[in-house]
């Protein structure tokens, strides 16, 4: 990578850190989304000393996101310590009841930067599948992707989890290029970390198998064996390491197997749970429009052009594996019975290759194609940045306590 690649590397990843970081105080001191218990499970750990809490005591996610939080909030009570403004545990705890923005924020703030990371591995994956100007542009299209960047401003694992599908995808490009045994491995390794980040991201090891099934490795013989082995190997590698940094508390905590395979019998439609959260496999049809007009409403460049790409994807071999996979878990979340838009955001990443090939094709085009892709790469910042427009206003609830305060008292 010459100096032009990395000072554009660099550009791409301050635009992306730009975009989730500029409206990240939004809503505050309150808190209005549901699901940021990774702020309590990483204070519970704290408070209790124990690193392997059972599945739901604090959180029904994975504890990857509790650790990353951990020496943020250590580094924050110890720089509170040493300027008088608590003095000890206790304290520092009276104060986060008080103002719950003293955890939530840099909460915010770690997972906007680790979410900020994904576009890094979107570019890195293209690269080295051969891609040269539509590399860039699938990075800016994860970049600027409003759901994308919309969960990164929230305390929940869903962008982050994005990060380690990109990262996966990343040695798995690599595998299907050159067969190492060790780029597989990392990619279930990768894969493990999506999956300690939150359940819905064990379907990353589908990144994994897919690479495995394209790679070059033969199918005959003493070649199926190798073949076998290193499946193995990397599925290990995805299960031991997703348990230890996602789900201690089977192999630590002494939690029962139970808490991970659950029991179907207590939901209807269940049909196992991992960690407290409960999954179907029922199929809904009604799903499939409400979840597609979402995903438009969201990121319309990167929806049409994405699924326009996918035919261009796919004659790649480097990107055979992954265009395979965008499909399975597209149409998985799009007929699924969970119909919370939420399950798509990994698709900012997966389409972002195929729509990179589509609107590069498009830009190298005479006439006023080049000006219609740049209008179109357009949208998705514009949409992004009014997003952060939005949310950088005065919070609804502020104006109407105000109204309240003010005539009727």
């Amino acid at each position: 990578m010459n100096g032009k690649a990395r000072i554009g590397l660099v550009a791409l990843v301050v635009l992306a850190a730009f975009l989730r970081l500029w409206p990240i105080e939004h809503g505050l001191p309150r808190n209005y989304v549901f699901d940021t218990h990774i702020v309590k499970g990483a204070l519970g750990m704290a408070q209790d000393k124990d690193l392997a809490p059972p599945a739901g005591r604090y959180s029904t996610y994975p504890n990857l996101l509790p650790y990353v939080l951990l020496p943020v909030f250590a580094g924050e009570y110890a720089v509170g310590r040493v300027s008088g403004e608590w003095g000890g545990a206790e304290e520092f705890g009276m104060r986060v009841k008080e103002r719950p923005e003293l955890v939530h924020l840099p909460a915010r703030i770690a997972v906007a930067l680790l979410s900020a990371l994904a576009p890094l591995f979107v570019l890195l994956s293209a690269r080295a599948a051969g891609l040269g100007r539509a590399a860039w542009i699938a990075a800016y299209l994860t970049a600027t992707a409003l759901l994308h960047v919309q969960l990164s401003t929230q305390e929940r694992p869903w962008a982050p989890m994005c990060t380690f599908f990109a990262l996966s995808a990343w040695p798995a490009v690599l595998y299907v290029k050159n067969g190492r045994t060790k780029h597989l491995v990392l990619s279930g390794a990768a894969a493990a970390l999506a999956f300690a980040t939150q359940q819905a991201g064990g379907l990353a090891l589908g990144i994994t198998g897919a690479a495995w099934l394209f790679g070059p490795a033969g199918w005959g013989g003493a070649l199926l064996l190798r073949r076998v082995l290193v499946g193995f190997a990397a599925v290990a590698t995805f299960a031991v390491l997703g348990l230890l940094i996602g789900y201690p508390f089977i192999p630590f905590g002494g939690g029962a197997v139970e808490q991970v395979t659950g029991d179907p019998a207590n939901v209807p439609g269940a049909a196992f749970s991992i960690g407290g959260l409960r999954f179907a496999f029922a199929f809904r049809f009604e799903s499939t429009v409400k979840l597609a007009k979402a995903f438009f409403g969201y990121d319309p460049v990167l929806a049409i052009s994405g699924l326009l790409g996918l035919v261009f994807a796919f004659r790649i071999k480097e990107l055979r594996a992954l265009t395979s996979f965008a499909i399975f878990y597209a149409l998985f979340f799009l007929l699924n019975q969970a119909d919370h838009v939420r399950y798509l955001t990994p698709l900012t990443v997966l389409l972002a290759w195929p729509a990179a090939l589509c609107l590069d094709r498009l830009a190298s085009r005479r006439r006023f194609f080049p000006a219609l892709v740049a209008l179109l790469l357009a949208l998705p910042l514009v949409q992004a940045l009014r997003l952060g427009w939005i949310l950088r206003q005065e919070d609804t609830r502020s104006i109407a306590e105000a109204h309240i305060a003010e005539h009727y008292r």
